[in-house]
């Protein structure tokens, strides 16, 4: 997988990274939300500094992401109960028809 080199910016601070063409454009749409959140942080803590708002917006992506992430299980395990329960009613179902 061939790596090319990309610059990101993020809070007005220029990141150089080397990475898949399959990545850049994921990479850089991660860059962009990182780049909005920090600004809307800035914007409402104005007196924080820039480590802070970097911190805040760490934290605050971290809590999106496990929310997510448990949302994510919760629907898993419903989908699976779910299937379960259908497979019971095809098992009973085909006892059934297998009877007559």
């Amino acid at each position: 997988m061939e790596k090319h080199s990309i610059v990101i910016h993020i809070f007005g601070r220029k990141f150089p990274a080397k990475v898949s063409s399959e990545e850049a454009a994921v990479i850089q749409e991660a860059a962009d939300v990182i780049n909005k959140k920090m600004r809307a942080f800035k914007a409402e803590y104005t007196s924080q500094d820039n480590l802070d708002i970097a911190i805040m917006c760490c934290l605050d992506i971290m809590t999106e992401y496990l929310r997510f992430q448990t949302q994510g299980s919760k629907k898993v395990a419903t989908v699976l109960n779910e299937l379960s329960i259908l497979e019971q009613k095809l098992d009973h179902s085909i006892a059934l028809s297998e009877k007559k």
